[in-house]
């Protein structure tokens, strides 16, 4: 169970490394964020965005345009102190290091959860520019070209992966805390 522990945690870890999201315009790719991008509001252009921004210099998101997503960079953390605490319990024979990594991982599952339920600050930060139209206020002009333009943000398969590595410490997790609680029942 404990090497469980490391190895999920650790491909938790990687996973943030890959592309999370896809930013498509009119069925096109934009631009697509890792799990660390998500948190900093930092991107990465596709070529062919790039090709097309590079002759006004607008590759980069404006600072404005930059939102960091504080939720992910909990869930980030979490995760780092879960491996930390993971490889000490591979050293230490009390078992109750893997039920602090597990839970560590619970909260990673639920905050992910909701940053997913309420949108990704990147996506929220396109929509409210092109609706902007490059200005300040709305326009219905800007609001057309923004329907036109169709704007979508993709979930790739790697959120849903780390979802999926997450969901089993979260089980085992649960599974503990209701053999405790049993325990506990039955004795009385």
């Amino acid at each position: 169970m404990k090497k469980l522990n490391l190895g999920t945690t650790l491909a938790a870890l990687c996973l943030f490394f890959l592309p999370w999201l896809d930013f498509q315009c009119s069925g096109k790719s934009m631009m697509t964020q890792s799990g660390l991008q998500v948190i900093s509001g930092g991107g990465t252009p596709s070529a062919e965005f790039e090709d097309l921004a590079g002759s006004s210099g607008k590759s980069k998101m404006d600072e404005e345009e930059r939102r960091m997503s504080p939720i992910v960079g909990i869930v980030f953390l979490d995760l780092l102190l879960a491996f930390v605490l993971s490889i000490a319990a591979l050293r230490v024979a009390d078992h109750r290091w893997s039920s602090v990594v597990q839970g560590l991982c619970a909260g990673a599952l639920l905050l992910l959860a909701l940053q997913m339920a309420i949108g990704f600050p990147a996506a929220e930060a396109m929509q409210e520019s092109l609706h902007r139209g490059g200005g300040r206020e709305a326009n219905p002009e800007s609001a057309l070209v923004a329907a036109m333009l169709d704007l979508k943000v993709k979930r790739l398969p790697s959120l849903y992966l780390l979802l999926a590595v997450l969901v089993i410490p979260t089980l085992m997790f649960v599974n503990g805390l209701i053999d405790r609680f049993m325990k506990k029942g039955g004795n009385r």
